[in-house]
């Protein structure tokens, strides 16, 4: 074999490490993002529920869930729920909630027979 063919053995080998290296970087990056993330939303979801919890009000609650819209939909669904336990005669809350759980479309024909999804 000639020189030229172990020189570009060799940098071949080399380049392959180096990315493959970097990809091992980019992808321990990644996961360390995505437990961090994870663990933040578990932390939002405890302290939204034990918010929600205390809360009376199912207008305060369905506000704040107008301003969480691009949020996860697991903190929106905490919040309609809550509505939903305090007011469940509502069409509006109902109409929400049913879209978390879907068996509630049946109600909210009771509640408005003319509602036309």
């Amino acid at each position: 074999m000639t020189g030229r063919f172990w020189f570009y053995l060799g940098v071949t080998v080399i380049i392959v490490g180096l990315y493959s290296w970097r990809l091992a970087a980019v992808n321990g990056v990644n996961r360390q993002i995505s437990r961090i993330d994870q663990a933040s939303l578990q932390a939002q979801s405890d302290s939204l529920n034990r918010w929600a919890a205390n809360q009376t009000d199912e207008r305060k609650l369905i506000s704040l869930a107008k301003k969480l819209k691009n949020r996860d939909q697991a903190l929106l669904q905490i919040l309609i729920d809550r509505a939903y336990a305090i007011n469940p005669n509502s069409r509006d809350i109902t109409i929400l909630a049913s879209q978390f759980h879907p068996e509630l479309k049946d109600k909210i024909l009771q509640l408005d027979p003319l509602y036309q999804p």
